[in-house]
């Protein structure tokens, strides 16, 4: 709705960048997503607004089965860390130079994996997930 209401209304005439949230179940859904959802409406701009930057302002995978949100879900840490190496190298390969934000550090209650790089727990510790070491890695 909201990338619609941009085009309509011709609001990126005010745009210094675009923002974009493309969650997916994998890296390359994500990426599927940036392109069928963002890429092809800003190709219909017109110049130079067809080529604002975009940034991605928030994305991830999780691993929190009980929640009702499924988009990101993923078996496990392991496969959290690779797919946020492999998403932010896709992105890159795409053009997205900056920003990319991961959703988030950790999640707001202790002993809970989600989104998080890391997690703490009810006594203030912090337990460094596998995401956490494939994020600060990467170059």
């Amino acid at each position: 709705c909201y990338l619609d209401q941009v085009t309509a209304q011709r609001g990126y005439r005010w745009c210094d960048a675009i923002a974009f949230h493309p969650y997916g179940k994998t890296p390359q859904e994500c990426l599927a997503r940036l392109h069928d959802s963002l890429r092809k409406r800003m190709a219909n701009w017109p110049a130079p607004y067809d080529h604002l930057p975009i940034w991605i302002t928030e994305i991830g995978f999780h691993t929190e089965r009980g929640w009702h949100n499924n988009a990101g879900l993923v078996p496990d840490e392991k496969t959290k860390a690779a797919y946020l190496v492999e998403m932010m190298r896709l992105l890159q390969a795409d053009g997205i130079k900056t920003p990319i934000f991961w959703y988030t550090a950790h999640e707001g209650h202790p002993n809970t994996h989600g989104y998080g790089l890391v997690m703490r727990s009810p006594e203030g510790g912090i337990e460094y997930l596998p995401a956490y070491t494939a994020y600060k890695d990467m170059r």
